[in-house]
């Protein structure tokens, strides 16, 4: 009885410490904190790594989601017209007095996740989905302060996955659930996304934040590349972050290593960091041993080696777990997919057409696609915490990234059917969000908000203006 004794008080206090960070952190009890912090500049929050800080940030977060699951209360319709809802999401998700920093929404608006700008909000800046100029100003000052805030707490330590305020002054820096593969990936989409917004004092944001933190941002350049291992796969060697362990992305809660997705966050955080002229030629030739366009080679030899791509080379997992496609292939805006190449739009090809093709892939609808047709590796722990989160769901966001990439191939190749296919995966997002009564951040099978007994997911409404952005190219304004 002893033991049994111990892990009841021992979870007790630990229910209780998070309890206690949840309140006194709650967003209504520290907005006028808050205020006084943003109109503070020189006030800066400290990011704490230790043991101690990180167990403080899992206490509270599984407070936050147990609050979120009981309490928060069916979200009904209440709209009349998708332009509507688009308008009620855009006001809510860029209140300057509600945000300290861009989030998702319950049960992650206490969080901040770097990843985020490249993989959920990485149009924020596209004028074709800003309201009005004081919306403009929100989205803008918002990505500033989110950005800022990350570089200053970060500096030259690597990333982590999230960043969890515990006070008003000090925030911890915790991994969920290895660490990052996207984090700087993230970062520098949002600095992108201002310095190339075409808008002066958007640029000019941009530009500073380039000036000021461009020697910390290197430094995690170091840091990701660093960490490559040489790594062969059927007579093809690469250079891999995840070629002993898995790493985290967008599809966190999914395990194996020697993924994909991990090997396309690297190259597009590569290329960016190249193009914002944080690094130079030589500099990746150092770490690489060759330069960006024979990385891309590589790695598609490597994963596209049957044609199409696969999710993961891990002979450790079981065949139908490692070489099932998922649908976050499409990677991310502006990221690994430029179609620069015959053996790039080959590869897409017929990737994008097995998953077409496949009716385990599409959900009862038939126009929007599951991460997963099935098969996917779990860790114990989200295997019965959040089972089918990254895998047999319906991400909305992964569906607009891969209408997205069939839209761009349809434009470079001009092979008939992928538009409208794309089109039609965009008509389906619009239906979920109409049955939903707001953007979520995904549905089950049944195309109702995904929950488990401890999870609910979120009305993700920053994620909106992607969807906006994707739906502005392929039928201009929303009607």
């Amino acid at each position: 009885m002893f033991p049994l004794q111990i892990a009841f008080y021992a979870s007790a206090i630990y229910l209780f410490v998070g309890t206690t960070i949840y309140l006194l952190g709650h967003p209504n009890l520290q907005r006028h904190v808050e205020a006084g912090l943003r109109n503070s500049p020189g006030t800066q929050r400290i990011a704490g790594r230790s043991v101690i800080h990180r167990h403080l940030a899992h206490s509270a977060q599984i407070i936050n989601f147990i609050v979120n699951k009981v309490s928060r209360r069916k979200r009904r319709p209440r709209f009349a017209s998708l332009p509507d809802a688009y308008t009620l999401a855009v006001r809510s998700a860029f209140d300057p007095v509600r945000h300290s920093f861009i989030t998702t929404g319950s049960p992650h608006a206490r969080a901040c996740y770097p990843r985020n700008f490249a993989w959920f909000y990485p149009t924020l800046m596209d004028p074709a989905t800003v309201i009005d100029r004081a919306d403009f100003e929100n989205r803008m000052n918002l990505i500033v302060r989110s950005l800022e805030m990350i570089l200053k707490v970060s500096g030259t330590t690597p990333y982590t996955t999230t960043l969890i305020p515990l006070t008003s002054k000090s925030m911890a820096a915790v991994n969920y659930v290895k660490p990052p593969s996207d984090s700087v990936l993230g970062i520098l989409a949002g600095i992108e996304q201002l310095a190339f917004s075409g808008a002066r004092d958007a640029a000019c944001e941009g530009m500073r934040l380039l000036d000021q933190y461009g020697n910390d941002l290197r430094a995690q350049m170091g840091h990701l590349l660093g960490e490559l291992k040489p790594s062969t796969f059927d007579g093809t060697t690469c250079p891999l972050l995840d070629a002993e362990d898995n790493r985290s992305s967008a599809t966190d809660t999914r395990g194996g290593k020697l993924r994909f997705i991990v090997a396309a966050n690297v190259w597009a955080t590569t290329a960016r960091a190249l193009a914002l002229k944080l690094v130079d030629e030589e500099f990746i030739h150092g770490h690489l041993g060759f330069d960006l366009a024979e990385y891309k080679r590589r790695i598609l030899r490597m994963f596209a080696a049957a044609g199409y791509t696969r999710n993961s080379l891990d002979r450790e997992m079981d065949e139908r777990e490692s070489s099932e496609i998922t649908l976050d292939f499409a990677h991310v805006h502006r990221g690994f997919w430029t179609f620069a190449t015959d053996e790039e739009l080959s590869a897409f090809k017929a990737t994008a057409d097995r998953i077409l093709a496949d009716s385990a892939f599409a959900d009862a609808s038939g126009d929007t696609f599951f991460v997963s047709s099935g098969g996917v590796h779990y860790g114990l722990m989200h295997r019965y915490t959040v089972p089918r989160y990254h895998g047999r769901t319906v991400w909305p966001n992964f569906n607009v990234a891969f209408a997205e990439r069939l839209l761009e191939f349809d434009e470079r190749t001009k092979v008939t059917g992928y538009r409208d296919r794309a089109e039609r995966i965009l008509r389906g997002v619009k239906n979920i969000v109409a049955r939903n009564g707001g953007y979520p951040e995904l549905v089950d099978e049944h195309g109702k908000l995904y929950k488990t007994w401890i999870y609910r997911g979120a009305m993700a409404d920053s994620w909106f203006p992607y969807f906006a952005s994707v739906w502005h190219k392929a039928f201009g304004s929303f009607s």
